[in-house]
């Protein structure tokens, strides 16, 4: 079993029949998602429509999750001892590639993780990413 953060995309309409979920969860089976990035119901889905969760699911499964064109770059952090480590270049790059990839402009982008590589550890990046998504705006 792995934990890990992920960036993905809220999927769902807000109703009893269609809650909002992240769309990840569509995708693949998790044991466990919890949204940690805090955005006011009212916000959701915010511009862009992004969020982090916490999942917990399968080693095979974050295998496949981290190889799927949709998440490339998306995995923040995995409790693997790593966490605490800093992106190489290349990561660093892969992951603000994929929040382009789900919908965030550049300008989002920077002002989410900034433009700066080996500043932050994965785990201050996936905060600061939190951070950022929880000030968003609904959609």
């Amino acid at each position: 079993m792995k934990r890990a953060e992920i960036v993905t995309q809220w999927a769902g309409l807000g109703t009893a029949s269609s809650p909002y979920h992240p769309l990840l969860a569509d995708h693949y089976p998790l044991s466990r998602w919890d949204d940690v990035t805090g955005q006011a119901c009212q916000r959701i889905p915010p511009r862009p429509n992004l969020l982090v969760v916490y999942v917990e699911c399968a080693d095979e499964t974050l295998a496949a999750i981290g190889s799927d064109a949709r998440y490339v770059g998306c995995v923040l952090w995995i409790a693997d001892g790593a966490e605490d480590g800093v992106p190489s270049a290349a990561e660093f790059a892969s992951l603000r590639d994929g929040l382009a990839r789900l919908g965030a402009t550049v300008q989002e982008v920077d002002e989410a993780v900034g433009i700066v590589v080996g500043a932050r550890t994965r785990r201050q990046l996936a905060r600061d990413l939190r951070a950022w998504l929880k000030r968003l705006n609904k959609a």
